[in-house]
């Protein structure tokens, strides 16, 4: 019969090794947050369901409350230690006049005062919901924060908080971390230590880049006699000289060369554990080391694709839905008077376009423009459609800068 594994034979990172490694390694810090800043750097729209804009009101009194409690930065952090650590919370402080440990009541909810960012590391599952048919059995129903900055631990129920899952692992995994996901580490740990060691290796390099030779005129000699002592001697005093005169003072039958080492080929090596730590976290080196990538005609171009497509995973499946479940919450605070709606929202562009680029895509939408005006005169021509019909169609587009409310036979 074939053996299984138990869970304490496979060796998996915890979420207190990735904070700890987050708050040790630059590199990976800058790998963790990179891309979570860039996710929110160029904002969003809060639309209505059909994707249209709204500017009224009730946006403005969304985002000022967004932005009173800086949830844009918050979001970002969050991602950040859910990728460094295998998730994250927001912890939403509600005035809804229950326990914090209590579910939230939507019903008597008043107004947020307070939001707190917790990693992996500092959030424990308590409880989960037992009942077969409840939509959430199986989930954690509440959760035991330790915060580290002030020491304090508390019990709060799941629906206080908005949660970060840390990235896609299978369950074995999240079966060693109390729940949560992938972290970044899993995936650069090798990289980042080869390249760490490859750093350390230069600079051991470096210190003795220049090796001193001192020929003493019968040296084995006086070591076989027993007078070692005295050739130890004779190097400190020899090397004292050195330091405070800045001049080499040796017998007349003594030598001392200076010999250099070469570095050829240590850059390569370097520049390829680059490459390689780049690969894997899915960071171009132009980004992740400020440097062009190397190669025959290498532009890069293809890595930062790579890398907007991350950032884009990055709205969609971890900032997107909290934040509207966010807003979901706020326009029930009675205190901000909002208007419930299906708010969704809608990113902006990750890559800003250049005037070239814009130019670009507005004269292929003239040009589509123009050649869907030719066929409707055409049809209208042929006489196989009236100006009424042409109203009708303009009506469902919003890209014809024109007034298309005309009708009753009037071209």
């Amino acid at each position: 019969t074939r053996k299984f594994r138990s869970r304490s034979q496979y060796e998996f990172s915890t979420p207190q090794i990735g904070a700890y490694q987050f708050v040790k390694n630059g590199l990976y810090k800058k790998i963790c947050s990179i891309p979570s800043q860039d996710a929110i750097k160029n904002g969003y729209e809060i639309c209505s369901s059909n994707e249209n804009i709204i500017n009224d009101e009730e946006t403005s009194k969304i985002n000022k409350v967004l932005y009173d409690f800086d949830i844009d930065a918050k979001i970002a952090e969050a991602v950040t230690f859910s990728r460094a650590t295998g998730g994250a919370v927001l912890f939403l402080k509600l005035d809804d006049g229950e326990p914090i440990e209590n579910p939230l009541n939507t019903n008597r909810l008043l107004k947020l005062y307070g939001v707190k960012v917790y990693n992996a590391s500092e959030v424990l599952p308590q409880t989960y919901y037992s009942d077969y048919s409840d939509v959430n059995f199986g989930e954690v129903e509440k959760y035991i924060i330790n915060d580290e900055k002030t020491g304090n631990s508390f019990i709060v129920h799941s629906s206080r908080l908005l949660i970060f899952d840390g990235l896609t692992t299978t369950g074995l995994v999240r079966a060693t971390r109390n729940g949560w996901g992938g972290m970044v580490f899993d995936d650069v740990k090798d990289e980042l230590s080869r390249y760490d060691s490859a750093n350390r290796l230069s600079i051991s390099i470096l210190s003795r880049l220049s090796q001193g030779i001192l020929k003493i005129e019968g040296l084995k000699q006086a070591v076989n006699a027993g007078e070692g002592e005295k050739m130890t001697k004779y190097l400190e005093y020899t090397d004292s000289m050195r330091s405070i005169m800045n001049t080499l003072l040796l017998d007349g039958t003594d030598n001392f060369d200076l010999k250099n080492m070469t570095l050829s080929g240590y850059k390569d090596i370097i520049e390829q554990q680059e490459v390689a730590l780049s690969a894997v976290s899915q960071i171009p080196i132009t980004i992740l080391f400020g440097r062009s990538p190397a190669g025959m005609n290498s532009t890069g171009d293809a890595d930062l694709e790579t890398y907007y497509s991350l950032v884009k995973r990055i709205q969609t499946n971890d900032m997107q839905k909290n934040l509207e479940s966010l807003i979901k919450i706020i326009t029930k605070c009675k205190d901000y008077k909002i208007a419930e709606n299906d708010y969704h929202i809608s990113f902006n562009e990750v890559k800003l376009l250049n005037a070239k680029e814009k130019a670009e895509i507005e004269n292929k939408k003239a040009d589509s423009l123009v050649k869907i005006a030719n066929a409707v005169e055409t049809l209208h021509e042929l006489g196989a459609v009236d100006n009424d019909e042409i109203a009708e169609y303009l009506d469902t587009r919003t890209d014809f800068p024109i007034n298309h409310k005309y009708g009753g036979g009037d071209k």
